[in-house]
């Protein structure tokens, strides 16, 4: 027997698809090679070369996600936490001098291993989106969440929460409430496919 998902080959018994993991009926095919209702196979390895499987709904937001939104702002963060290091250097230099910029300096560095951490979770995000892992969505709608939060706080703790700097803060702010709600919209209409 094969599993209605992703065709992979079910022991006798199984109640679980030990690929996917979705439960299996009583209702498993039986056959190599299957189609759903509207006549496109489940999975690549059943279907012919130059068949789409999830060709129900355009998926170029997907791949522009996964390959140039979370490398782009992983550089970008990376960019940020050089800055946020080399900041709480120069305060900790100053320390000698007076000891409130010891807790600045620690602060700045906090914030530098911060953003090291979102750099590596929008990785680890990715890989998931890339292997259609189930919840990838949202753990890609709460990195960015994160991303956010962190930024205000720390334009903010920068003193960049001046003019100019507000500007950068709302900007990012409202970003991400447009970007959050959109991304959840998309990933809602192609939840089915993110069931590995």
């Amino acid at each position: 027997m094969f599993c209605k998902k992703c065709g992979t080959e079910l022991r006798t018994g199984a109640k679980f698809c030990p690929k996917c993991g979705c439960p299996v009926s009583e209702q498993a095919i039986n056959t190599e090679k299957f189609y759903n209702t509207r006549n496109r196979y489940y999975d690549n390895e059943f279907a012919p070369k130059g068949t789409n499987i999830h060709s129900e709904l355009p998926m170029n937001w997907y791949k522009f996600v996964i390959w140039a939104f979370l490398f782009l702002m992983s550089i970008l963060l990376l960019v940020i936490a050089i800055q946020a290091f080399r900041t709480g250097a120069l305060y900790m230099e100053g320390a000698w001098f007076n000891s409130a910029y010891r807790s600045v300096g620690v602060m700045f560095i906090v914030f530098g291993i911060i953003y090291i951490c979102l750099i590596v979770f929008a990785l680890y995000v990715r890989q998931q989106l890339a292997q259609y892992r189930k919840n990838s969505p949202a753990k890609l709608l709460v990195w960015i969440i994160i991303v956010a939060i962190c930024n205000a706080i720390y334009n903010t703790a920068n003193g960049t929460a001046a003019m100019e700097g507000a500007g950068v803060i709302i900007s990012g702010i409202l970003g991400a409430c447009l970007y959050v709600p959109l991304n959840y919209i998309y990933f809602k209409k192609r939840e089915s496919m993110f069931c590995n």
